[in-house]
């Protein structure tokens, strides 16, 4: 038989995902799910009482939602400059980010700053590229600004931020991004900023508002993580003009399905939703931060209402600790491509549902108790 015409990158390619990476609980209390990134507040009551219009999908929908979708976002961010022509959307921000890498930018060097998200490096490795992070260090992890303004060089082909950063779930804010884009740009970088986490933090925060301003900027937003809709299935992105010219070639249409558009607009138009979710997870987050220390963990630094943040201790092997009173947290392994360093004294821990938050408090009483050593 002939070889197959597969790709080089792809032959020994194997992708850097958290599936599978999380310890095995003692099993002998109920299980807290501090690990999953979905949102723990349920959907939107108006997106439950939406009629998805089931009758209508033996047609195809709008292809680019011109009419349902568009409006309603660009309408809550408000963001100077900003059109129909520069939104697009997709099935979930990852689409988005895949089709980005393997239609548009060039495969060289991907820079990013570490840890964050694996799974976008991972996606420019298969499509031939490299990743080059940019440490975040201790004692203060502080975000590596000046690092990585030195490491934007002519062979960078793109820059890739978490922002909020995942697993942190520290903001980046917009004059800091405003000089990364510039320097991305005079040397023909694209910047990608990931907002997955930023409907936890205020829209005036979103690089959306930054669009307009040049040429090389994507933005990428979700409504996995804290709106509800992960199942769904719905992404967008704002593009910088000269990118959308590009990319309004490579789209593809009628994406999301027409009822997960359908919940989308929904949910986008309940602002009290919006409201609820932010303010119950910065209250979560002000009760359970001080357990976290009080059972002798570090919290690293961590924006008061993201759903996400990264506990370390030198002393044990965090997530096997958090497994022994059966509470799952994602192991620091799980971002090691982006951090070769975060390993087994690091985690990140999502806030749990709010029903469970006393539980956990008493969960990390226990586990001061008893210390798992590193391994």
């Amino acid at each position: 038989m002939a070889k197959l015409k597969v790709r080089n990158t792809v032959l020994d390619y194997k992708r850097d995902s958290y599936i599978g990476s999380t310890p095995v609980c003692s099993g002998t209390l109920p299980r807290i799910d501090c690990s999953i990134g979905s949102s723990q507040w349920g959907m939107s009551k108006r997106a439950m009482r939406t009629d998805l219009r089931i009758k209508e999908n033996v047609a195809y929908a709008e292809p680019t939602y011109e009419n349902l979708l568009k409006p309603v976002i660009l309408k809550r961010f408000n963001a100077k400059g900003v059109t129909r022509a520069n939104l697009f959307f997709g099935h979930g921000s990852f689409n988005l980010a895949e089709r980005i890498i393997h239609k548009m930018i060039e495969p060289s060097v991907m820079l990013g700053v570490g840890p964050q998200f694996n799974e976008i490096p991972s996606e420019f490795e298969a499509a031939g590229g490299r990743y080059e992070p940019v440490l975040v260090r201790p004692p203060k992890y502080e975000f590596p600004m000046e690092e990585l303004l030195e490491r934007i060089r002519s062979d960078v082909s793109v820059v890739y931020l978490d922002n909020p950063n995942n697993p942190l779930g520290r903001a980046v804010e917009l004059p800091a991004l405003k000089v990364i884009a510039g320097k991305a740009s005079r040397v023909g970088a694209i910047l990608i900023v990931d907002e997955a986490y930023g409907d936890f933090i205020d829209d005036s925060r979103s690089a959306a508002h930054l669009v307009s301003s040049f040429d090389n900027l994507v933005v990428l937003r979700s409504l996995s993580k804290c709106l509800g809709l992960a199942a769904a299935r719905v992404g967008y992105m704002f593009v910088s003009n000269e990118l959308a010219e590009w990319y309004t070639q490579l789209d593809v249409p009628f994406e999301p399905a027409l009822p997960s558009a359908i919940l989308a607009w929904a949910t986008l138009e309940d602002k009290e939703f919006l409201r609820k979710v932010r303010s119950t997870s910065a209250m979560e987050k002000r009760l359970i931060i001080p357990s976290l220390v009080e059972a002798s963990l570090t919290v690293l630094p961590t924006d008061p209402a993201t759903s996400i943040l990264t506990v370390f201790s030198e002393d044990m092997d965090v997530a096997k600790a958090f497994a022994s009173v059966d509470v799952i947290v994602e192991p620091g392994s799980a971002f090691q491509k982006t951090h070769p360093a975060w390993g087994a004294s690091y985690c990140r821990l999502r806030l749990p549902p709010q029903n469970q938050v006393r539980e956990l408090q008493a969960r990390l009483r226990m586990l001061h108790k008893q210390m798992v050593p590193t391994c």
